[in-house]
């Protein structure tokens, strides 16, 4: 995002975002997945802010030092675009971040997650595509599960 003027980043992923929102039924949130910096989501959010309450976003990205309660906003995913990342963080959108710290420790068995996502291609296939080229890695989870809580301090 620009730090002056129409901060928003006008794409065409920023517009899918947004048609994409507005179509949820009541009470129905889009699950939005990043993996990188978080230009397009921002961007739409800034472009039409009514949209974020129908908004749940996982970002990887930042790592997070439990102890401290800190937010660190130093990795390449939150170098990319501070100011979309401190826009998403003071907005009403549902946001989880995964910090990379966890994220890396992570693996993803691509038989078995293959087989609990092949019932769900005829209903969601672009999912089943994407599910296909991301899980060549083999999931233990990590003890700790992260969402933005309003005491973190950011660094």
């Amino acid at each position: 995002m620009y730090d002056w003027g129409d901060r928003a980043q006008h794409s065409a992923a920023a517009y899918e975002i947004i048609k994409q929102a507005k179509a949820q039924k009541e009470g129905e949130k889009l699950n939005v997945i990043a993996l990188g910096a978080l230009t397009n989501v921002a961007s739409a959010i800034f472009i039409d802010p009514s949209i974020a309450k129908n908004i749940k976003l996982y970002w990887l990205g930042t790592t997070y030092d439990f102890e401290k309660s800190i937010l660190r906003k130093d990795d390449f995913n939150c170098a990319m675009d501070q100011y979309a990342l401190t826009h998403l963080l003071f907005s009403e959108v549902e946001m989880h971040i995964i910090p990379v710290s966890v994220a890396s420790k992570m693996t993803f068995d691509y038989s078995e997650s293959r087989e609990k996502t092949s019932d769900q291609s005829s209903r969601y296939p672009q999912a089943s595509a994407v599910s296909t080229a991301v899980m060549n890695i083999p999931c233990q989870s990590h003890p700790k599960q992260l969402s933005v809580r309003p005491d973190a301090r950011l660094l």
